[in-house]
């Protein structure tokens, strides 16, 4: 008999436990996970598995064979129980790429100065209108004038209509072109097919133009009209000048214009012309020889003497010998084009330039992309993983340091998850939380170091929740103070002589009928131990205080309790004995759950939906109603786990 009563115990505590078997928003962005991992997990539904009964342990005290007996009597509550889940923080995940520096390439170089060197990009704009013909095959026949006193120079020639019909550039023409001569007459003999004259539109669109950009940086620049029309361009002198500017050149001096022109339809040509320190000769001429050759010589005094790099020099890395001698006298070097500014190398001279290009920082500390967590960095250097103690984690920079210098060119390779703070507490949906009655747990694996702040009604654990978890917290709200208790007093030689607290000893203010002891309102205050004092007329037989729902077959009787023994109707004990004696007695209690609230996503509405009440094996469990996401019985359930299932409308529609 007392092996069954254990056994009945036990299983009476087991099923005191509220599991959930999860639940899951479909159709908002807050996710419920499943906290049992042997359960079956579906994402289109809320779910969740209720104990029909909340089982308590208690023990009480029964003295036999005094006049004046003590009962202790605990507190209670009408209470509500509650699921909820919480995720905690899932920090996310990076890798960063870094490349190890490397020393600079070194380059020497050798130039001949000549009497006219330098960078030297000659536009020329052609008129293509019906008149022009013969015009285009004159200027064909006659580069060379137009190189004449350039040739030496590095030069190359763009060559654009006036029509506005055209591509951003008709030719570009390099001095290092095999065939640039008959590019040159290719480019020039434009045909005479086009329409309106847009000289100085077209001058500046090729002077934009990026597809392809032929303006090279720091080079002397001519621009050359050949027409014979006024220009119907919207921009002007003030718009040609200012692009100049923009090009980083100087009118006049670096930047000239140039024309083949219609005396008696100048336009506004001759302006520029002349307010750029050009020169113009006559389209009518039968012979441009002599015009070419003066504009070719005004071009020569504008250059510099400039001479083209291999590749873009290292800042202040560049140094000149001039026939074997330092070079003292002034330069700048802007891109790849080394430019004399002042005082030039002798015309004949060898000038050797030795600079360094490329190259980057070799370095031992990396920063970065985010705040990384110490503990879950990752590095690997070509591929082989560094063990932590050969570097070290700079949190004030967010720098990888390492203790040896990585290699040039290596590669480097940082996983880490972003330092994200854990959540150290979560906010229970309900303000009157029984802290006593909190069960919390990740996944099958139950908490203890729960600790409940009455502030916010937050929980927090002296050990942070695991990043990426879900934890699962059931407990009971109060409803309301439970006043009545029936202490089992029954009998006519039974009367309550006093109720006080069991620590103070201070009275409690009561009442007693009819069994039942009702204590004041202002003396209540949740789990309160309270002593109760009664006397019994026999002496050998005691009252036993039970909770009116003790499970009886769970009565055990242990201390001075060998000539004792249980009577019924009412709960009583017999000891044969003419001596007090203290007897304890323990028990559990199962208190019948009538109302079973399902969590679920606050943004969805719980009457639009389907709601399933029912046991484990899917019958269903009649007689309740329904408010919002409540479930009640106005009587105890029949079963002991209570399945709660519900639908959202919009999930029903997606599976149809």
């Amino acid at each position: 008999m007392k092996n069954r009563i254990i056994l009945r115990k036990l299983m009476l505590l087991t099923s005191a436990l509220v599991v959930v078997i999860g639940f899951q928003n479909c159709a908002q962005d807050v996710n419920f996970k499943t906290a049992n991992n042997t359960s079956t997990f579906n994402n289109d539904y809320y779910e969740a598995v209720f104990k029909t009964s909340n089982i308590t342990e208690k023990q009480t005290s029964v003295v036999v064979g005094s006049n004046g007996i003590e009962v202790p009597l605990t507190l209670d509550a009408v209470t509500r129980s509650h699921s909820e889940t919480f995720e905690q923080v899932n920090r996310p995940s990076y890798t960063d790429l870094f490349k190890q520096g490397h020393m600079p390439s070194m380059h020497n170089e050798t130039f001949t100065q000549k009497s006219n060197n330098g960078l030297l990009d000659i536009l020329i704009v052609i008129d293509d209108s019906g008149s022009m013909s013969d015009e285009q095959n004159h200027l064909a026949q006659r580069m060379d004038p137009l190189l004449s006193a350039i040739k030496d120079t590095d030069w190359r020639i763009g060559v654009v209509t006036t029509s506005p019909n055209h591509q951003c550039m008709r030719a570009v023409i390099n001095k290092n072109d095999a065939n640039y001569a008959n590019d040159f007459k290719d480019a020039i003999q434009a045909g005479a097919s086009g329409g309106t004259e847009l000289g100085t539109d077209n001058a500046l669109l090729c002077l934009r133009c990026s597809t392809p950009s032929w303006v090279r940086a720091n080079s002397s620049l001519a621009i050359l009209f050949v027409t014979d029309e006024d220009d119907d361009s919207s921009a002007n002198q003030a718009t040609l000048f200012n692009e100049f500017t923009t090009m980083g050149r100087t009118v006049g001096q670096d930047a000239r214009v140039y024309g083949i022109l219609n005396s008696g339809q100048l336009g506004h040509y001759d302006d520029i012309i002349n307010a750029s320190n050009g020169i113009y000769g006559s389209i009518a001429s039968s012979d441009y020889t002599d015009i070419l050759t003066r504009i070719s010589q005004d071009v020569s005094t504008i250059l510099k003497n400039q001479f083209e790099l291999a590749v873009q020099p290292n800042q202040g890395s560049l140094s000149i010998m001039v026939n074997g001698t330092p070079w003292t006298g002034n330069y700048t070097v802007a891109e790849r084009t080394l430019t004399f500014t002042d005082t030039l190398p002798p015309e004949g001279s060898t000038i050797a330039v030795s600079y360094s290009s490329g190259g980057a920082p070799i370095v031992n500390a990396f920063t970065l992309s985010q705040q990384a967590l110490e503990t879950s960095l990752a590095v690997t250097v070509n591929g082989q993983a560094m063990p932590m103690e050969q570097l070290s984690f700079d949190k004030n920079s967010n720098q990888v340091v390492f203790n040896t210098m990585p290699a040039e060119n290596s590669d480097i390779v940082v996983k880490y998850k972003e330092n994200i703070p854990l959540i150290e507490s979560f906010k229970l949906a309900n303000a009157q939380v029984i802290p006593e009655s909190i069960n919390a747990r990740i996944g099958n694996t139950p908490l203890s170091d729960v600790m409940y702040q009455n502030q916010d009604s937050s929980i927090s654990f002296k050990t942070p929740i695991p990043e990426g978890m879900s934890l699962s917290v059931n407990y009971q709200e109060f409803v309301s103070a439970k006043l009545s208790y029936n202490p089992g007093l029954a009998g006519d030689g039974v009367s309550v002589l006093s109720v006080v607290d069991a620590k103070t000893g201070n009275p409690v203010n009561y009442t007693y009928s009819n069994g039942m002891i009702n204590i004041a309102n202002q003396d209540y205050m949740y789990n309160r131990t309270l002593k109760v004092l009664y006397s019994n007329n026999d002496l050998r037989t005691a009252q036993i205080s039970l909770d009116p729902n003790a499970v009886p077959e769970s009565i055990q009787l242990s201390g001075n309790a060998q000539s004792c023994s249980l009577l019924s109707q009412p709960m009583r004990l017999y000891c044969n004995t003419d001596q007090p004696i203290s007897v304890s007695v323990s028990y559990i209690t199962e208190v019948p759950v009538t109302e079973f609230t399902l969590q679920i996503n606050p943004f969805l509405d719980p009457n639009q939906g389907e709601w399933l009440v029912m046991d484990t094996n899917g019958n269903p469990v009649p007689n309740y109603t329904r408010s919002d996401n409540v479930i009640r019985f106005d009587s105890p359930v029949n079963v002991t786990d209570l399945v709660i299932r519900f639908v959202p409308n919009e999930v029903k529609l997606a599976s149809n």
